[in-house]
């Protein structure tokens, strides 16, 4: 009897080593499997997002130098445009230079208090008249379409020019001709031939200034350095 369980106990334990055995084999071999074939997709993903990688690196690159011609392109054009509308507004400020030293030139012929008699003096003057008013509008047919080329200070003292010379040559024409009505009275026609000198004077020594600042501000759009 005793050996019998001796036997049993001897044959079951074999039994169970074996089938511990058998099991930690069958463990070992799955996860050698499973990590073999982790292993080959881990390798293949990698591969994978190496090439996705190559591919959108590729792409950047392509999309970066698209983006970069196209920005190019754009600075060209501005360039363009740009000295384009340099080149018109230094066209403009040629041009209202002109027609502005043409005006004072005329306005100062005109208000002069004195004037040399070539042959007839009467024709003469009629021509100074219609000298400064053909320079006066022509400077501001000119000048008025195109105000947006200037500056808000530019523009001010255009306006300004505009202002004083119309104002000051009307008011030279109304004191001549007072001057002439007055003649026989010695009162009246001092005062009007006083305002006359004023505003001759004026024009000699004040309207200058008013050129002078449109001239620096014009050599200041135009890049002139002194």
């Amino acid at each position: 009897m005793e050996e019998k369980l001796i036997e049993l106990a001897i044959t079951n334990g074999a039994f169970v080593i074996i089938v511990g055995v058998v099991l930690f084999l069958i463990k070992s071999l799955i996860k050698y499997v499973i990590d073999r074939d982790l292993s080959k997709e881990i390798e293949v993903v990698k591969k994978d997002l190496v090439q996705e990688n190559i591919a959108y690196t590729h792409l950047l690159a392509q999309d970066l130098e698209a983006h970069k011609a196209k920005l190019d392109s754009i600075k060209q054009e501005s360039q363009v445009q740009f000295s384009h509308l340099h080149l018109e507004r230094a066209g403009v400020i040629r041009d209202l230079y002109a027609h502005l030293v043409e005006l004072h030139s005329a306005m100062v012929d005109y208000t002069r208090t004195f004037h040399m008699i070539y042959s007839d003096a009467e024709k003469e003057e009629v021509a100074r008249v219609e000298r400064f008013n053909k320079a006066f509008d022509e400077f501001k047919n000119f000048y008025l379409p195109k105000k947006l080329y200037f500056s808000k200070e530019s523009t001010s003292q255009l306006d300004e020019i505009l202002e004083k010379y119309w104002s000051e040559a009307y008011d030279f024409d109304s004191n001549r001709r007072f001057l002439k009505l007055d003649r026989a009275s010695g009162e009246g026609y001092k005062i009007h031939l006083d305002k006359i000198n004023a505003i001759s004077e004026r024009v000699i020594k004040e309207f200058p200034s008013i050129i002078s600042k449109i001239k620096d501000d014009f050599r200041k759009i135009l890049g002139v350095k002194d």
